[in-house]
């Protein structure tokens, strides 16, 4: 953001320094709060608006809604309320900017696994506010900012913006912004989940191909392609997402809400399934790097993805599943155009009949032909009529629910995708056994060894009862195929996780890593008085609450350490150390000396 004004006045606490935003409701101005000695960013109701008692009930809600989110990718609120000449205030979180938008802009050929990563902590934030109750409404990239240079946060939960230039409506007021919005909001209908993975799905759409889906020349065009969501096909902007991430994009743009993924974990457990598939096991890590320095993470992730795709793609040919590795060798040659081994790998999968000549013809075109190709035998087998615009797709007749998220692991570092086949997938028909072919032999059990952490662990398979993991029980051997699995932590500390294993023919060792996600810690501080408590975590706050109250603290280790900062008017303040661990309840004693006369 850039500083427009200079402002020398102070609201309650608060002196005034820049303003570095506005917007249809209130101001944004950095702030200094003369109690903690920090930089905030103010967020001031516009004069005009101090007399309407419904944009004043949306202000406080904002402050409301965000305060009841405790999490890393969510703006932290610090402080809400009015002055006594009635200026309504809400003091937040500063962060660095720009907004994803304007990074974006910046630097629009990502590449997809580090897309995915960031679309991920958009997604954990939005997963959040939805466990809690809360629909964002107005979620797009302009409402996502970059913190740091090592993480996303989203802002503006519960706001219905004013109209301004940005957001249009003919009666005045508009509940989120036209170019993001479902097409069932667009006719009136109720915001839910669904409208927000719709919103969610064009910011993943901005982050795979650099532009947004649904664009018009005026406010009646764009609406109408919302509301018939025309727009162009992900995979002709930018052929190197792949027919994977293509097909989640499409299920969450559907038109019909019952027919995108039913919650923001179903459809993060994909996106994380696909960078899991490839060998890339932290998103957070993946995030960061892309956000320090997007073009050395892009130069270092292309041949990394590269290299996964073909290991991807030799998996599911070996499998029998010609058209998948179709698809994984397609999106290689995408990566790194004119690989003639990669070419050969095409030829070779397409032996006989008419994928067979579909396939040579990809090879003499090179990679648009190979891109196409999908296209080109869905059309050949007649399961798709035209669309109008030759370069946008009617997602709506094609779009069906996700299936259940599922995942290979395998020994090589690029761990390759589930051979099921998806209900949603337009371009992967089953392939049917010739009368003639033998059946294929049964395949001997393999060894499956897991590395949970933490290791304080039961796993159970399938039907089977749980087993503690330690010395006497690392591993089982298990037949190729489907099978699911349960992780139970031994204390608090963790979340549970069950995920589905498909276990490929082989014979040496399958290692299997899986990490628990951490619950969060509690603070609990007990004080003579009542008074403010902020805990801080390697120099940012991460929670806020009163003393004698439990104040959740999110946690990405088992155990850690905290800064605890106690302060009530009329006293000194306190500041402390705590230790903390995952799942449990911290106490700290704050002694606060009251102020002299």
């Amino acid at each position: 953001m850039t500083a427009v004004a200079t402002i020398q006045r102070r609201i309650g606490r608060y002196e005034i320094d820049v303003e570095i935003g506005h917007g249809g409701m209130a101001t944004v101005y950095r702030a200094k709060d003369t109690v903690l000695d920090r930089d905030v960013a103010l967020k001031v109701l516009h004069p005009h608006l101090r007399g309407a008692p419904e944009a004043r009930a949306r202000f406080a809600r904002e402050a409301k809604t965000v305060a009841r989110l405790r999490h890393p990718n969510v703006l932290d609120v610090y402080d809400f309320g009015e002055d006594a000449g009635a200026e309504a205030y809400l003091a937040a979180e500063l962060l660095t900017g720009p907004t994803l938008k304007e990074w974006v802009q910046t630097h629009p050929r990502l590449g997809a696994e580090l897309a995915v990563a960031l679309a991920i902590q958009i997604g954990e934030a939005l997963s959040a506010a939805h466990d809690a109750g809360i629909v964002h409404r107005d979620v797009k990239p302009e409402n996502v900012l970059l913190h740091e240079r090592r993480i996303l946060k989203l802002t503006d939960f519960g706001i219905a913006h004013l109209v301004d230039a940005h957001t249009f409506t003919a009666t005045g007021q508009v509940i989120g912004s036209p170019g993001h919005m479902a097409p069932e909001i667009v006719q009136g209908g109720e915001a839910g989940v669904a409208t927000d993975v719709f919103s969610f799905g064009t910011v993943l759409y901005f982050l795979l191909t650099g532009t947004l889906p649904f664009t018009g020349k005026n406010p009646h065009q764009l609406l109408f392609r919302v509301l018939e969501v025309d727009y162009v096909d992900p995979l002709r902007i930018e052929p190197a997402i792949g027919s994977e991430l293509r097909r989640l994009v499409v299920a969450t743009l559907a038109k019909d809400p019952r027919e995108r993924p039913p919650t923001m974990r179903a459809l993060l457990d994909d996106l994380h399934a696909f960078l899991t598939a490839r060998g890339f096991d932290d998103p957070n890590a993946l995030a960061r790097e892309a956000l320090s320095d997007p073009v050395a993470a892009t130069a270092r992730i292309r041949p990394l993805a590269v290299r996964a795709e073909l290991a991807l793609g030799e998996f599911v040919e070996r499998s029998g599943d010609t058209m998948g590795a179709l698809a994984h060798y397609d999106r290689a040659l995408a990566l790194e155009p004119g690989r003639a081994d990669v070419l050969e790998r095409v030829r070779r999968a397409g032996q006989g009949g008419r994928v067979s000549k579909l396939r040579v013809l990809g090879g003499a075109l090179g990679v648009a032909g190979l891109l196409s190709l999908a296209a080109a035998f869905a059309s050949v087998q007649g399961s798709h009529s035209s669309s109008p615009r030759a370069a946008s797709i009617r997602p709506e007749s094609t779009a069906r629910p996700l299936a259940s998220n599922r995942f290979v692991v395998a020994p090589s570092s690029a761990r390759p995708a589930s051979t099921e086949s998806r209900p949603n997938s337009v371009a992967t028909p089953p392939v049917r056994e010739s009368a003639t072919e033998p059946r294929p032999r049964a395949q001997p059990a393999r060894m499956v060894t897991f590395q949970p952490d933490p290791q304080n662990v039961s796993i159970a398979i399938d039907d089977g009862s749980a087993r503690e993991f330690g010395p006497g029980f690392r591993g089982v051997e298990l037949l190729p195929g489907p099978h699911r699995v349960r992780i139970t932590p031994g204390t608090d500390c963790c979340e549970p996780q069950s995920f589905a294993l498909d276990v490929p023919a082989g014979t040496t060792p399958l290692v299997v890593t899986r990490h628990l996600r951490f619950r969060g810690a509690r603070v609990y501080v007990v004080s003579a008085v009542a008074a403010d408590v902020e805990v801080e975590v390697e120099g940012h706050v991460v929670a806020h609450g009163r003393t004698r109250q439990l104040v959740p603290v999110p946690m990405e280790a088992l155990e850690g350490s905290a800064r605890i900062v106690v302060t009530a008017d009329g006293f000194h303040g306190y500041t402390g150390q705590v230790r903390l661990r995952a799942g449990e309840v911290a106490q700290a004693t704050a002694t606060l000396a009251p102020l002299e006369p």
